[in-house]
């Protein structure tokens, strides 16, 4: 959520993390896992976490790269 105004932004987050916070190696890890369990498009997948760690992968990496 975010809302902005003359005066303020204003942010609701579930966490944030700084680009020097972010372990590159773990986020390739977790981004390499994602799109292997997406590539074996198992049924009893939850696709919907599925899609949410591979976006948060893809943005550590992004964020990491700044």
């Amino acid at each position: 959520f975010v809302e902005i105004t003359d005066e303020k932004v204003e942010l609701l987050l579930e966490s944030i993390e700084k680009s020097n916070e972010i372990d590159v190696k773990r986020a390739s890890e977790a981004l390499e896992r994602a799109k292997q369990r997406r590539a074996d498009n198992k049924e009893d997948i939850d696709n919907v976490r599925l899609e949410a760690s591979l976006s948060r992968a893809i943005n550590r990496l992004n964020v990491s790269n700044k």
